[in-house]
């Protein structure tokens, strides 16, 4: 198999380095999120530029969320996994349900900022990347075990939630 080799040894990489990244203080493993926190808060603030209307740009703009709270998700793992929750279970129902309060958070910011909308929506985009982060965490740390309709389920409803933003 064509390189078979160079994905084995990404692998490895990415399990040590995740073994270090659990060992390191717990006060070091929340400045992730922060920072990304931060950037969708700032991010949140700033006036959308006028200019012509774009469908697609609808659409990469709402899929965004996804992406944006995908990142959110996975430092949020990251933080609570290994030492923080009594088990890994509770890691992935901690960093969803941070995840999903900093949503509706920063859609209630948002709806305080001239020429943003806040919706329902996003934050339904927010919570499903964030829950496509940590189900595919937890599929790679092999915390659960893989079912033929859980990710299609999580990615259908990404897309349905991402339409529903640009187009409900």
């Amino acid at each position: 198999m064509i390189g078979s080799h160079r994905g084995a040894g990404l692998v490895r990489f990415a399990a040590a380095a995740s073994r270090s990244w659990r060992a390191a203080p717990v006060v070091l493993r929340w400045m992730p999120p922060i920072a990304v926190m931060a950037a969708l808060w700032w991010s949140s603030s700033r006036t959308p530029v006028p200019g012509e209307a774009w469908p697609l740009g609808d659409v990469l703009h709402n899929a965004m969320h996804v992406v944006a709270f995908g990142l959110l998700g996975t430092t949020l793992w990251f933080a609570c996994h290994g030492g923080v929750t009594p088990s890994e279970r509770w890691a992935a129902c901690v960093a969803l349900a941070v995840a999903v309060a900093y949503g509706i958070v920063d859609e209630l910011h948002q709806a305080t900022v001239p020429g943003r909308v806040s919706s329902v929506y996003d934050v339904a985009s927010d919570a499903c990347g964030a829950a496509l982060a940590v189900h595919l965490l937890r599929r790679w740390h092999g915390e659960i075990r893989p079912s033929a309709w859980s990710l299609p389920l999580l990615v259908g409803a990404a897309m349905v939630s991402v339409s529903l933003a640009t187009w409900g």
